[in-house]
């Protein structure tokens, strides 16, 4: 009885870890993580357009390296090719706005999902590389 009694606590704290440690995994650093993907904006947004499926299944959560103008700045939040939103981490300083906007630039973020009603292919914890 005493034996069955240590192996159910040991297989209990066990199954305990090992619950704990899916749950409360470390959150990946977008910056210091190899991009899955390398793309033009232009193609990611029609990839999205043309089959919003396949391309959901193909980038969502992804880390993505997109290159692209930008074409509007709002606090932290950029516009490429007017159908791709990137949430930087930092916002740029004014300084460093006059230079992004209207320049092509490379970022790097996880993409989070497509708006289909305003077609914009939706990007966070990004940074200009």
């Amino acid at each position: 009885m005493k034996k069955k009694l240590i192996l159910f606590i040991v297989v209990g704290a066990a199954i305990a870890f090992a619950a704990y440690s899916y749950l409360y995994q470390d959150h990946r650093d977008v910056a210091e993580s190899k991009a899955d993907y390398t793309i033009e904006a232009s193609v990611l947004s029609a990839a999205f357009v043309n089959d919003e499926t396949a391309a959901t299944t193909a980038y969502l959560n992804k880390i993505i390296e997109i290159k692209g103008q930008v074409k509007d700045i709002q606090g932290n939040v950029l516009t490429l090719e007017s159908s791709i939103l990137i949430d930087l981490k930092e916002p740029p300083t004014s300084e460093q706005e006059e230079k992004l906007n209207g320049s092509v630039q490379i970022m790097k973020g996880r993409c989070i999902g497509y708006d289909n009603l305003l077609e914009e292919v939706r990007i966070d914890q990004a940074t200009i590389l």
